[in-house]
């Protein structure tokens, strides 16, 4: 089980924990906001400043080495809440400036309130069964579409609430959606 915090990640395995170092190019462990496991078997790590850090699963007998995408590689913010790696293996970004997709060592888009994301911080990235996508703002909700199109849910009109915190669906295709306001049950629109 990997643990995030403000002073880095630990891991908790055979009941027992320990720090996983993740200092490195002259930084310090950063404080970390958000993770999600990688297809590779690593482990995606958002942090507060130092954008995202990926952490290798370590091969046998050696010692996984970290890197990190960051604004220095075209990241819009170093402020990173919400990470996905979807099913083709790109990795989407949620951080104060919208939804950057990564994707063969670049950032290949980037999604703002220009293309119809709420603008605010993105706190939550879900991918449903059916491959939609849905982010939580702290300023209402959005889903993406196959085609790339967004709709948003503007908070308090719209959207019932202000924050989108977490979503999850249900097998009946209605969404559960953690928020501000509660929880909430979408079902058809």
């Amino acid at each position: 089980i990997w643990v995030g915090h403000p002073m880095g990640v630990d891991m908790w395995q055979g009941g027992q924990v320990r720090a996983v170092p993740l200092a490195f190019d002259g930084k310090p462990d950063p404080s970390v906001l958000s993770m999600a496991n990688g297809r590779d078997g690593g482990l995606w790590i958002g942090t507060y400043d130092q954008g995202v850090i990926h952490l290798p699963a370590a091969a046998e007998g050696a010692q996984a080495r970290p890197w990190r995408i960051d604004e220095a590689g075209g990241l819009p913010s170093n402020h990173v809440r919400a990470l996905l790696e979807r099913a083709d293996g790109s990795l989407w970004i949620g951080s104060n400036e919208g939804v950057s997709v990564y994707r063969d060592g670049r950032i290949v888009r980037h999604y703002g309130a220009g293309d119809g994301l709420p603008a605010g911080n993105v706190y939550m990235l879900y991918e449903t069964a059916q491959g939609v996508l849905w982010i939580g703002t702290s300023n209402g909700m959005a889903m993406m579409r196959h085609d790339g199109t967004l709709q948003a849910w503007a908070p308090m009109s719209e959207f019932p609430a202000v924050a989108a915190f977490d979503f999850l669906a249900d097998p009946d295709g209605s969404l559960w959606i953690a928020s501000d306001r509660g929880l909430l049950h979408w079902r058809e629109g």
